[in-house]
């Protein structure tokens, strides 16, 4: 069974997801990135036959493989993908990662300008906007803590927070799964 249509993409430049019970239904395994950033993560997951050389920070290859399938193997196509992203100033990318997946038919996800936490309320930040030791560190972090990492920092940004083990119970764990294809039901079988 394939997974069900993709909804219609929200407006230009808006990457957020309004999440319920069912957004997830059909995903067989669904992978979730607190602290998305601009989305690498997601295309390391759903690369599609790019040599190991051009994702050179690629550390979660082997685990996107081990538990999720094989790239080449599956396309992944059973697996959606959820982001959770609280910096402002990323918005505008993830939705460019959104729409490159859903072009292909990959259900990528994010919440964006929202943070994670143990329950619901808001959180202000500090934005890194500088540059430091002469390269542009520029987005490389952001704290709810003024640090020397973030020297320099000049912006400030108040999101909401959601709860994560909510999040979890309520959309990820709740998602309707399909029963595994034919050849993966009769290798479990032997």
């Amino acid at each position: 069974p394939s997974l069900p249509p993709l909804p219609p993409l929200p407006a230009s430049g808006d990457a957020s997801t309004r999440f319920d019970a069912h957004t997830l239904d059909g995903c067989r395994h669904v992978f979730l990135d607190v602290g998305a950033n601009v989305g690498i993560n997601h295309h390391h997951l759903y690369r599609y036959s790019a040599p190991p050389h051009q994702y050179r920070h690629g550390a979660m290859q082997p685990l996107f493989d081990e538990y999720f399938g094989h790239t080449k193997a599956s396309r992944r196509g059973g697996v959606c993908s959820v982001g959770i992203e609280a910096n402002p100033h990323h918005t505008a990318a993830l939705a460019q990662v959104r729409q490159l997946h859903w072009s292909r038919g990959m259900r990528v996800y994010f919440q964006t300008e929202t943070a994670a936490g143990a329950r619901p309320s808001t959180v202000t930040f500090n934005l890194q906007n500088e540059s430091k030791l002469g390269r542009s560190v520029h987005e490389w972090g952001a704290s709810i803590y003024k640090s020397s990492v973030l020297s320099g920092e000049s912006a400030k940004a108040t999101v909401p927070v959601i709860d994560l083990a909510r999040f979890v119970r309520e959309v990820v764990l709740s998602r309707t799964i399909p029963p595994p294809p034919p050849s993966m039901a009769s290798l479990s079988l032997l």
